[in-house]
């Protein structure tokens, strides 16, 4: 099942990407994170609001125990958490009964991740802070007090863009070394795909690298802000500000593809043969081979921040 949220509560299910049905998630709060785990759906979103759903489309309310918005969320190794501003986490192990933790921090958490039986967290001011049972929070020096936007863990290496082109790595999520990211712009995705890391920013900026260490600059072949990233079927598909769009066998030669639309483009997944890209004015489009994409009816005209499977 695909799932997206919005702006003002919109939210909406398909079995294809094709036809989306509207649900009614129960709020008129934006809905700013979406995940699914152990047969539960979950969003989350301002004011707190949070609900959980086994289908996607009867979705109960949930006790966040905040009023702050939540804008981060991830499952991992049984268990749901959620950040939101002024530093506030909760754990859940059923995604109805939700539990304060003590991050560590009043900062606004901006990514989660969980990888190799580590859960992190990463805000503002380089704030970052790792825990192998999200309960517990150990503060980790970051090495930076720019903003963290992009974190991931892949081919047993962490990794996070921050605000100004800041990059570090780990294997461990403790020590964190600089790696010269050969850019001063916002990282704004980073992902890891066959054996590539690649990261895409504000101005167009985009690059690859094999170990997360020395990153090649690559002709993105825009100056728009690049939003998105993602990998599937052996192709690798960025997409941002204005539509801009563009697929790439290897990260490094890029085609331009027409995206079919001018707006923002917020968000891009892959999953069960399908490209799928959301954004502003609830565009919403489709692809089988990320070059003809199909408009679809999102049923909204609010902006789609967030796209699951």
């Amino acid at each position: 099942l695909y799932v997206y949220g919005t702006q003002n509560g919109g939210l909406s299910t398909s079995t294809d990407a094709i036809r989306w049905d509207n649900r009614s998630s129960g709020t008129v709060s934006n809905i700013n994170a979406l995940t699914y785990g152990n047969g539960l759906y979950v969003y989350a979103g301002a004011g707190g609001v949070l609900r959980t759903s086994t289908d996607a489309i009867t979705w109960d309310n949930r006790t966040s125990g905040t009023t702050s918005v939540i804008s981060a969320l991830t499952y991992g190794n049984g268990l749901y958490v959620c950040a939101a501003t002024g530093g506030i986490l909760r754990t859940s192990t059923d995604g109805i009964t939700w539990t304060s933790r003590t991050s560590g921090t009043t900062t606004q958490h901006f990514a989660l991740t969980y990888g190799n039986g580590l859960y992190i967290y990463s805000g503002d001011v380089g704030s970052l802070a790792t825990s192998t049972d999200a309960i517990t929070w150990t503060a980790r020096t970051s090495g930076t007090t720019s903003a963290i936007f992009a974190l991931i863990y892949g081919n047993g290496v962490y990794v996070f863009g921050a605000a100004g082109g800041g990059l570090r790595t780990s294997t461990d999520a403790i020590t964190w070394t600089d790696r010269t990211s050969g850019t001063a712009s916002n990282i704004q995705a980073l992902i890891y795909g066959n054996s590539l890391y690649v990261y895409s920013g504000v101005g167009g900026v985009l690059r690859t690298s094999t170990d997360a260490i020395t990153w090649d600059n690559r002709t993105s072949g825009t100056t728009s802000q690049l939003n998105a990233l993602t990998y599937g079927n052996e192709l690798y598909v960025y997409a941002g500000v204005g539509g801009v769009l563009r697929t790439s066998t290897d990260a490094i030669t890029w085609d331009n593809r027409t995206s079919g639309t001018a707006s923002n483009i917020q968000a891009l997944t892959y999953n069960n043969g399908l490209y799928v890209y959301a954004g502003v004015g609830g565009v919403l489009r489709t692809s089988t081979d990320a070059i003809t994409w199909d408009l679809r009816t999102s049923g909204t005209t609010s902006q789609l921040n967030a796209l699951t499977y």
